[in-house]
């Protein structure tokens, strides 16, 4: 095939692709003028990350719940976790609170590490449990905030929490 024939079919392949994501997009005019963006429903206040270990495991938690009870506009569907499995989660962050706050534990960079591996270790099998639908990608960010959080609040040093994700080596979510 001649470097010509080549071009043009490139040319081509990218034209396609071009309208096809316009169409995807309703981007193409169809004879009625696009709606509005509605931005009403925006937050008017910034994110504001979580200031303590209670905020931090009630957005982990409700974000589960939510999912959980489903959206009334949607059909129903099975989210492969349960009240229970919420219940247990809120159960080890309760005892990953209690452990990272042990006056033991604070400045002890091997104690931090490893009551954060023991965990992310349970919730390893708690998640495996509902074959992996309990930790999506909001629980896991704010698993690993709540867990860098309590590792900061402990002492860990700043540097070593910022620099290194120290969970994903223990991570199966």
């Amino acid at each position: 095939m001649s470097t010509t024939v080549k071009r043009i079919a490139v040319v081509c392949s990218i034209v396609a692709l071009a309208l096809l994501f316009l169409i995807f997009f309703e981007w193409v005019p169809t004879g009625s003028p696009p709606k509005p963006l509605d931005f009403s429903n925006m937050p008017t206040t910034p994110y504001q990350p979580p200031a303590n270990f209670a905020e931090h495991k009630a957005a982990i938690l409700e974000s589960m719940v939510n999912y959980l009870n489903g959206d009334e506009d949607l059909p129903k569907y099975d989210p492969g976790y349960t009240q229970d499995h919420i219940e247990r989660c809120a159960a080890l962050i309760d005892q990953y609170i209690k452990e990272i706050q042990a006056q033991e534990i604070v400045a002890n960079r091997a104690a931090i590490l490893a009551a954060a591996k023991k965990f992310v270790i349970a919730l390893n099998r708690l998640n495996e449990e509902c074959n992996g639908s309990l930790i999506e990608t909001m629980q896991r960010e704010d698993l690993c905030a709540l867990i860098f959080f309590g590792a900061q609040r402990a002492k860990l040093p700043e540097d070593y929490v910022h620099k290194v994700d120290f969970t994903e080596e223990w991570r199966e979510w």
